[in-house]
């Protein structure tokens, strides 16, 4: 668990202009990855806390356009 943090601290003080959303670190279960899928990737609206939009695995199974007018909706 420690390697984990050990590396989302590199990220945050390696990159501090580019990371500008809080870092989260998962368990060592993996519970937050295996729920929300994040591998191999999806893409992903939060607002407020909650999930706005939910695209599906990709790099094939989500449209960027489709992302976009979600964005649209919610901006």
């Amino acid at each position: 668990m420690q390697d984990r943090i050990d590396a989302a601290n590199n990220l945050i003080s390696g990159s501090s202009k580019l990371v500008t959303c809080p870092v989260l670190v998962d368990l060592m279960s993996d519970e937050a990855q295996m729920k929300y899928a994040a591998l191999p990737e999806r893409l992903y609206i939060v607002k407020n806390g909650k999930i706005a939009y939910e695209g599906l695995q990709g790099p094939e199974g989500y449209n960027l356009n489709d992302m976009v007018e979600e964005l649209k909706k919610i901006i």
